[in-house]
Formats: C-alpha cells, sequence, structure tokens
C-alpha cells in the first residue's frame, strides 16, 4: 500500500440539480455536461420522463436510453453500468426522483411489502435501505462524471410584482431520501426563474452566485476539476450572468438567431423575446395580450400529445412562452374576447 499525492483530476465530478418542475434542470444538466467534457466529449442521457430529455437533442449532442415504469433500482444500476462500459465522459440522470417516488420505486416498494405483511416497518425499512444504498454507492463510485436531476416539493410564496402580491411556485427539499442531495460534489437549486444558487459547493466555484447554468458553467468545473484556478473568475462570471448587463437592457428586444445555441437569458426576459415562426413571427411577446399566448401554447401542447413531435422553433417559443406567461400570468377574469381567435400555422409542430 502506498500513499500518492492527491489530485483533482483524479476525481469525476458527481453533480445534482434540484428544483420544481419547469425550473430547467434537464436542459441545464446538458448544458453542464456538455461544457464538462468539451465539444469532442461523449454524452450518456438516462431519461425517465417520457422522452423529454430527447426534446433538447438540438441543443446539445448525446445519447440516450430510456427507463419505463417500473423504476427499479435493478434498472438504474444496470443503465450506469452500461455508460461506464461503453466509455461516456459524462451520464445526466433525469431523473433520480422516479427512483424513490415513482411508480415502482423504492417508496412504493415499501409499501408493497407493508401491505403483504412481510415483515414489520423497521425490518421493509431496512431491505429498502438496502438497495438505496447500493444506488447511491453505483452513482458515487462510477468511473465517469454524473449529473442527476431531482425534482423538489413544490410549495407557493406571495412575493411581491409591481406592488401587488402574487402567488410564485418555489422548491424546497428534493424528492429523495433525506440527505441524499449532500452525496454529491456539488449542488444547485434552481427556481422557476431557471437561476440557479449552491447548497453544497466542494469547489468553492459558486459560493453565493446566482446564475443561469450554461455550459460555461461545467467548463469552469472541468477546469477545478483539473487543479486549474477557476474559482474567482467563474465567480465573477455566473454573478455578471445573474443580472442583465446595461448594454443588454440598451438592446430592448432579443431576436434568436437561427442556427444558434438557445440562450438562457430569453428566460429572463421572455417580455423582449421575437419569435421566428408562426402567428406570432417578427412580433415581441411582450406586446401580446397572455390570455392570448396561453391559448396558444395549450394549442401546441395538444398537439404535440397528438404528433411527438414538435420543431426546434416551436421548442424553443413553447419554453419562452411558458416563462412570459409565469411571469405575466393571464387575468383570472380575462374574458375569451380577449384572445384574438387565430388557426395556428401548419407546420409550427
Amino acid at each position: 500500500m502506498a500513499f500518492v499525492k492527491a489530485q483533482r483530476k483524479q476525481a469525476f465530478l458527481k453533480l445534482a440539480l434540484t428544483g420544481p418542475s419547469g425550473s430547467g434542470k434537464s436542459l441545464s444538466a446538458l448544458f453542464i455536461a456538455r461544457g464538462l467534457v468539451g465539444p469532442t466529449g461523449r454524452i450518456a442521457g438516462i431519461d425517465t420522463e417520457n422522452g423529454s430529455l430527447s426534446l433538447y437533442s438540438d441543443r446539445v449532442d448525446f445519447d440516450v436510453t430510456e427507463i419505463e415504469p417500473p423504476f427499479t433500482v435493478a434498472k438504474y444500476t444496470a443503465a450506469i453500468d452500461e455508460a461506464a462500459k461503453a466509455r461516456f465522459d459524462v451520464l445526466v440522470i433525469d431523473s433520480l426522483t422516479h427512483a424513490w417516488a415513482g411508480e415502482g420505486g423504492l417508496l412504493d416498494k415499501k409499501e408493497a411489502l407493508d401491505s403483504g405483511g412481510r415483515g414489520n416497518g423497521y425490518t421493509n425499512w431496512a431491505k429498502i435501505t438496502k438497495e438505496h444504498e447500493l444506488l447511491k454507492s453505483k452513482i458515487l463510485q462510477a468511473n465517469l462524471h454524473v449529473i442527476v436531476t431531482m425534482r423538489s416539493k413544490q410549495d407557493y410564496a406571495l412575493v411581491d410584482e409591481k406592488g401587488k402580491q402574487v402567488p410564485k411556485k418555489i422548491g424546497m427539499a428534493p424528492i429523495q431520501r433525506d440527505g441524499m442531495e449532500y452525496e454529491f460534489t456539488t449542488v444547485f437549486d434552481m427556481d422557476m426563474s431557471h437561476n440557479a444558487m449552491t447548497s453544497k459547493d466542494r469547489s468553492g466555484i459558486f459560493d453565493g452566485a446566482v446564475f443561469v447554468p450554461t455550459q460555461e458553467t461545467g467548463e469552469a468545473l472541468a477546469r477545478w476539476l483539473e487543479g486549474q484556478p477557476a474559482g474567482v473568475a467563474a465567480a465573477k462570471q455566473a454573478r455578471r450572468r445573474s443580472s442583465p448587463s446595461k448594454a443588454s437592457q440598451a438592446e430592448g428586444s432579443q431576436v434568436a438567431p437561427a442556427g444558434k445555441p438557445f440562450d438562457m437569458n430569453f428566460l429572463r426576459t421572455p417580455e423582449n423575446y421575437v419569435p421566428r415562426f408562426g402567428k406570432f413571427d417578427g412580433k415581441r411577446l411582450g406586446d401580446r395580450n397572455p390570455g392570448e399566448i396561453q391559448h396558444y401554447l395549450d394549442w401546441l401542447k395538444a398537439e404535440y400529445e397528438k404528433t411527438k413531435k414538435m420543431t426546434p422553433e416551436c421548442a424553443e417559443f413553447v419554453r419562452v412562452a411558458m416563462a412570459y406567461v409565469a411571469k405575466h400570468p393571464p387575468k383570472q377574469q380575462e374574458p375569451e374576447d380577449d384572445i384574438p381567435d387565430f388557426e395556428p400555422q401548419e407546420g409550427n409542430v
């Protein structure tokens, strides 16, 4: 037995992203993964959300496998082993919540043991704990970077917006066994504005920062793992990204350039977004009726449920429009006449 000089480059990153549904965990995880392994690194994804991870395949290049119910620990561990065997550089697990609280997950298994009269509550928890420890060990000891998403329990808080108290969805503890999030190297807690903060950060890069995760986030973590100084510069970048610059505020409306990666700033100021397709083509969202936008969103979602297809332009519009109506909700008593009649153009979905 011999001791060797400890080096961060010998370690694999284990990162968790927590947040309510719609906070941007999936795409953020993919962006971070790409920055972490570079433009040629191989990314694997485990999708438990009915193929939703693949909706972002136009943003980030990756391979995917889907896990369907029952969400057993055995399915997760087999997928992790396969990713390591295939020599992927990073694995994104979206989401780890299903292994705990999904159909056929560990909580379901505990309930089945109890109702079946097999053992008692204490001994049955021991069996569940053994499986959970196996899953945790498989993630932490995997010979590749692992990024997991975990859905947070949701609650609503009253926040002040333009002098009015309005309810806003917030995330609380992740839906996972208590303390699971603290097993990771770094934990990003995301909100409905797609901002992230750290509840744990061994890198020290993001302490006190509020930021939108991007590929630069992964690049900073990669530099840290390699022993390069990433802390001060990366933290400053994160803080700069947390609020629009004076230059960007002066620019006014933002048009998404064709063929360019999605600009997460659109989610911060959705009223300035100008879609590139359909009925809203060339028209700033902030100049439209929120009820009209919600009406169009409902139609697009219904069409997607039927076809399971969506163009990149449409997917981009849906993401930003959802952020807009969350920020500017339609009036509860808004009359139907306030929503202009129109037929969504063919080819949008």
